[in-house]
């Protein structure tokens, strides 16, 4: 038997995005319709996913903190192809930003 996710009530999870088995979703999150996480992953309140972007299995992300999107550097040039893979697994505190290019 599957564990089941907890989805917070007032997240955003957009049509198209993957959601592992076990995986909780706190207050005000918001995930992307491109999004795959995977299973026992923890995403805190008002974290923003987007992007193409994977995160593994047993992920934390802390509250506040947003991943995929575009830096906030003026100098930035988006890729073709907007692609973040954050491997299992990965431990990401309040307030995190991510360049959607990287891999971890």
């Amino acid at each position: 038997m599957s564990e089941v996710s907890k989805i917070h009530p007032s997240a955003i999870i957009e049509p198209g995005a993957e959601i592992g088995a076990g995986v909780e979703i706190g207050p005000y999150a918001v995930i992307g319709p491109h999004v795959r996480i995977g299973a026992g992953t923890k995403i805190g309140s008002h974290t923003v996913v987007e992007g193409h972007t994977t995160l593994g299995n047993d992920n934390r992300i802390g509250h506040f903190a947003s991943i995929g999107g575009d830096p906030q550097d003026m100098k930035y040039r988006r890729p073709q192809h907007n692609t973040g893979i954050y491997d299992d697994p990965c431990r990401h505190g309040p307030g995190y930003g991510a360049d959607p290019n990287r891999r971890r």
